[in-house]
C-alpha cells in the first residue's frame, strides 16, 4: 500500500527537506498514515508529519495526546529497498525525478514551483542520514 504523496514541491515545515512521499508503507501502520490519522516522522529531522491531502504537509500535535509518530522499520526498509544501500539509490532516483519535474516545460504553471531538487534539508542533512530505524 503506497502512502500519501504530498507533492514534488512540498517541504517539511520545520527543516525544509523535500518530502515527495511519506513512505508510510515502511511503518507498521500504513493505513492510518494514508488516512492521516497517524503521523509519521520526517526522514530528515524526525518531526511528526501528517499529510491531509495533495500539497499539504502539517506538523502533527505533539505527544502524549496522540501517539508518537510511526517509525519506519529496518525490516520494511529492506523489503522495499533491498538493504540500507538501496536507500541511496532511492535518494538518487527522487533527486532525478525532482529535477525532471522542475525542468518539465509542460508542467502546469498553476502548480507551485519546485524549489529543492536535492534530498537535503536547510541544514544540509540528507534524507535518512543518521535515521534511527526501528
Amino acid at each position: 500500500m503506497a502512502s500519501p504523496h504530498p507533492g514534488m514541491h512540498v517541504l517539511c515545515p520545520l527543516c525544509e527537506g523535500p518530502i515527495p512521499d511519506l513512505l508510510g508503507e515502511l511503518t507498521d501502520e500504513p493505513a492510518a498514515i494514508n488516512a492521516s490519522t497517524r503521523a509519521t516522522d520526517c526522514y530528515y529531522c524526525e518531526a511528526p508529519l501528517l499529510c491531509p491531502g495533495l500539497g499539504s504537509l502539517l506538523v502533527a500535535p505533539v505527544p502524549p495526546v496522540p501517539p508518537p509518530p510511526a517509525k519506519r522499520t529496518a525490516c520494511k526498509r529492506d523489503i522495499k529497498f533491498g538493504d540500507a544501500s538501496g536507500v541511496d539509490a532511492w535518494r538518487v532516483g527522487v533527486e532525478q525525478a525532482l529535477q525532471d519535474e522542475a525542468n518539465n516545460p509542460y508542467r502546469d504553471p498553476k502548480l507551485p514551483p519546485i524549489t529543492r531538487t536535492k534530498m537535503v534539508n536547510k541544514f544540509g542533512q540528507r534524507a535518512f542520514e543518521g535515521y534511527a530505524w526501528a
